[in-house]
């Protein structure tokens, strides 16, 4: 009996021993684990650390520049295994020079290898060519860098080393610069002192890494064959690949007659030397002799008021539930006609920021209607177009009602242009965002016209870069 229970006490013994070694075993084994995932970030950052250290050196080695025009210095962007550096079509690349030098750096060309140090005032290339950084004590491998010559023109800003970085942060922030802008020949349009630069667009600021941006010159200027004014769109049609949906529609609305299409042209976007890619230069969507030919309300209202209109104290309109539901300029005065004109957009997409508007009414079925002209609309000139939209919602919205009762206040043509535009390419943002409409003095044309068309890169089955 005893020697049963010595047995029995020992086995319990050896297991309690296993246990503690399989215990021990494990928690080693966590430990060891917990070293390498710490070594390897460690390593992963250090060497995140060292690559960002070479790419700069890079960068800097890399910079080039042309003896035909020495006051654009262009840096390298990195791809996953080379860096690119993208010269205006002007640029003879058999002009191109390096801006720096590196002396640890032997650059080879396709003919010859040699030290930055040594290399001549020119690179001498004969065409579109690789070049190769050659390995040194602090580049681990050759680097590749590829010439790619654009096709389009050129608009290059040159603002603060850091005011990128806060534009980006935030859009309504105003830096000024220098900005030239060639064309593709080679023929300089402009160069001279830049107002601003600052972002645009609601999804496309927000949400996309390539930003659209907006610039003013300090006198009007006719440029890439727009209409001549001191404000310009750069749109980046980062979520059309092809970068031709809007060109493409706005081309088909001008050809099927529809008013007041905007005019565009393609260009290469340089900041700061940094090449930032393909982007579309428009003109804005305003009121005016070249633009939406209708009475210029804001400059009336301006012209009956002895000071700016943003001068005055914004004022709010809100329903039962305290929500604003119209926005405009208090305490300024309105001219006696008020029925035109008005330019305003249906915006959807960016009704939760609507405070950032200056001027703005709100339908009875939800849609969000800001005011583009006049900007700073007086609160009787708000609620004037405001009752005007909401007649013909109710009148389009009343099941009892036929084309008769509301075809005397909008023009079938302008909408029907429009509604093809839309179905036919299949935009995804229509009636939601970007639908533009416009009205006249009653003197001059009482009816609503729809128009101009703006903003189809979601069209054409790209739905999906949403």
């Amino acid at each position: 009996m005893s020697s049963m229970i010595k047995k029995e006490a020992v086995g319990k013994n050896e297991r309690h021993v296993k246990r503690k070694k399989i215990i021990v075993s494990l928690l080693v084994t966590l430990v060891v684990c917990f070293v390498i995932l710490l070594g390897g970030i460690y390593r992963y950052r250090s060497i995140n650390a060292i690559d960002r250290q070479v790419h700069d050196r890079i960068e800097a080695a890399l910079t080039i520049t042309s003896a035909q025009d020495s006051t654009i210095y262009i840096h390298p962007f990195r791809t996953s295994d080379s860096y690119i550096v993208v010269i205006p079509s002007h640029w003879d690349i058999s002009d191109l020079m390096l801006a720096n030098v590196d002396n640890s750096l032997t650059l080879k060309l396709p003919n010859s290898d040699m030290p930055l140090s040594e290399m001549p005032e020119k690179l001498s290339l004969e065409s579109d060519s690789a070049v190769v950084l050659k390995q040194s004590g602090w580049l681990k491998s050759n680097v590749s860098l590829k010439i790619v010559k654009s096709q389009i023109g050129v608009v290059s800003v040159t603002i603060r080393p850091d005011a990128l970085a806060e534009i980006h942060g935030d859009k309504n922030h105003k830096e000024e610069g220098w900005v030239e802008m060639v064309d593709a020949s080679g023929e300089e349009h402009l160069s001279e002192a830049l107002s601003y630069i600052k972002g645009r667009g609601n999804g496309t600021w927000n949400n996309m890494p390539k930003r659209p941006y907006k610039i003013k010159l300090e006198k009007k200027h006719s440029v890439f064959g727009l209409s001549k004014d001191d404000e310009f769109n750069l749109l980046a049609n980062y979520l059309d690949h092809s970068v031709l949906r809007n060109w493409i529609v706005n081309s088909v609305a001008k050809d099927i007659g529809m008013d007041y299409t905007y005019k565009s042209d393609f260009v290469s976007l340089y900041v700061n030397g940094y090449y930032l890619g393909l982007y579309e230069i428009t003109n804005r969507i305003q009121v005016g002799k070249r633009f939406v030919d209708i009475d210029d309300l804001e400059k009336r209202t301006k012209e009956i008021n002895d000071k700016k209109l943003k001068k005055y104290p914004s004022a709010w309109v809100k329903n039962e539930n305290g929500v604003s539901i119209r926005k405009g300029i208090g305490e300024a005065n309105s001219p006696e006609d008020i029925t035109g004109g008005y330019l305003f957009e249906i915006t959807n997409w960016g009704a939760e920021k609507k405070e950032e508007e200056k001027s703005y009414f709100q339908s009875q079925r939800g849609s969000l209607l800001v005011l583009k002209s006049p900007k700073y609309a007086t609160m009787e000139e708000v609620d004037y177009i405001s009752s005007y939209f909401q007649t013909l919602e109710d009148m389009v919205y009343d099941s009892g009602s036929s084309v008769s009762g509301w075809k005397d206040d909008i023009d079938i043509k302008s909408f029907a242009q429009y509604y093809l535009c839309q179905e036919v390419f299949q935009n995804y943002d229509a009636g939601i965002g970007s639908f533009f409409m416009y009205k006249d003095r009653d003197s001059s044309l009482t009816q609503l016209q729809a128009g101009p068309i703006w903003d189809f890169d979601a069209c054409m089955g790209n739905e999906h870069c949403y």
